[in-house]
């Protein structure tokens, strides 16, 4: 019910009613219900999204203490952990996690996991200052994340982001600019069959971070009209 509210935009009958579950979850014990690692891991990206990243810590640490319910799961509950920390400037703790999920995804053999967490641990390396490793990771795995067609492959763009990204903190502009020239991705228009639940809040997550990088390129070479367009775009 709380997911369903949540889906609705219905927000704060959406917590109410995680908040309810939660507490007849502890009450019979987490370990009674072979999906709890996934009600965990939803209940924790609606937290997330409200920003309440204390909450998405409490909720994924009792997450990865269950068995994973899924391989994906397995994978991604690290990586959302290893976010959270990361926006708490936890920034060893969230390295640790990073380095878990790719850890798991090498288990599983999944090179589009690898290369997501690759680039969660090289933001991470950024905000240290250690930019050339941040570069290494992310064009070593940049490969994993490519199709023919990119068009609507967001986890390529998101690569190439972060690699701009992390140019711009170097202070380079010429090659920020050439990373940020290969993004061409649009999303594709709303199909319910394909529904995924936070796809929505995925989208503007990546939204923002494209027009913060923009305006970051735009404010490095000294064009302040086209970055006061894209600061505009991120309220």
């Amino acid at each position: 019910i709380g997911l369903l509210h949540f889906n609705l935009r219905q927000y704060g009958q959406s917590l109410e009613s995680m908040l309810e579950a939660d507490s007849h979850f502890k009450t019979v014990g987490y370990q009674r219900f072979p999906m709890m690692g996934r009600y965990l891991h939803n209940m924790a990206l609606v937290s997330y999204f409200f920003r309440d990243y204390g909450r998405v810590v409490q909720l994924m640490e009792d997450a990865i203490r269950l068995a994973p319910h899924n391989p994906n799961l397995d994978m991604q509950r690290y990586y959302s952990l290893g976010s959270a920390y990361r926006k708490l400037n936890q920034l060893d703790k969230a390295r640790l996690c990073f380095e878990k999920a790719i850890s798991r995804a090498d288990f599983y053999h999944d090179k589009l996991w690898i290369a997501i967490a690759s680039r969660a641990l090289a933001n991470v390396y950024r905000d240290r200052g250690h930019y050339e490793k941040a570069l290494e990771l992310c064009r070593q795995t940049l490969a994993f994340t490519k199709l023919s067609d990119n068009a609507h492959n967001r986890e390529y763009a998101d690569q190439l982001l972060s690699i701009a990204g992390t140019y711009l903190s170097m202070g380079n502009a010429q090659d920020a600019e050439s990373y940020l020239d290969l993004i061409s991705y649009q999303p594709l228009p709303a199909n319910k069959s394909d529904y995924k639940f936070g796809g929505n809040h995925q989208e503007l997550s990546y939204q923002l971070d494209y027009f913060n990088v923009k305006k970051r390129y735009y404010t490095l070479i000294e064009a302040h009209d086209l970055a006061l367009r894209y600061t505009d775009s991120l309220y």
